[in-house]
């Protein structure tokens, strides 16, 4: 596994350029797993809808927010147990207004 990161103009060319990566990386197979690290859920979203609209194939392609990404890595040596105790802890945290952070 390697990661590569690189830099582009935002928008329209920073999009042909992810799906440029994509289609290098699956190497002729459609079905071939990629991961992208997106900043947000509603940033993976957008970057789906808009390479699947231009005709990309982004089947076996997952988008993560950079915390689901190392919970996947680390779930076979993360007790399950502290776990739950430290999702709840971040929506405890998430719900406690600002002034008392």
């Amino acid at each position: 596994m390697s990661i590569e990161v690189i830099c582009t103009p935002y928008g329209a060319a920073a999009t042909e350029r992810l799906g440029e990566q994509i289609a290098a990386l699956k190497n002729g197979d459609p079905l071939a797993p990629v991961t992208v690290v997106v900043p947000t859920n509603i940033a993976g979203l957008a970057v789906r809808r808009a390479l699947g609209g231009k005709g990309r194939g982004i089947a076996a392609v997952d988008f993560l927010k950079l915390f689901d990404l190392a919970e996947r890595l680390g779930a076979p040596n993360i007790d399950p147990i502290r776990l739950n105790q430290f999702n709840g802890a971040l929506q405890a945290e998430k719900m406690m207004p600002s002034d008392l952070r």
